[in-house]
């Protein structure tokens, strides 16, 4: 993982704590009163391997589908091999306030 990309992983946390907690942007507001999405939008922005890279810790975070004993780079292969035109979307809605911490910190990061 690159400097950049944890400091966007970061970012997409701090983001998802504001709207969970009812910061801007919250689900409270409908969407076309409060303009984009902050997490959807950052996530957008991803280049296709750092997205995977973010898709894959959010299921590693989890224990998705391989089991809590699963290597990261399963998540990894699974990930690059199960992208469509709705994954942005798709992950702006899981608990990446929780989901990307849980799995940096399975990988001792």
């Amino acid at each position: 993982m690159t400097p950049n990309l944890r400091k966007t992983i970061d970012e997409l946390v701090r983001l998802d704590r504001q709207r969970r907690a009812g910061g801007a942007n919250s689900q409270q507001i409908p969407t076309i009163l409060a303009g984009p999405d902050a997490v959807e939008t950052l996530l957008a922005t991803l280049s296709a391997e750092d997205f995977i890279y973010v898709k894959a810790l959010m299921h590693y975070g989890r224990g998705d589908d391989f089991g809590h004993d699963a290597p990261f780079s399963k998540y990894l292969e699974w990930t690059t091999t199960n992208l469509n035109d709705g994954s942005v979307a798709y992950l702006a809605g899981k608990n990446l306030s929780e989901e990307l911490p849980a799995g940096l910190k399975k990988l001792g990061l």
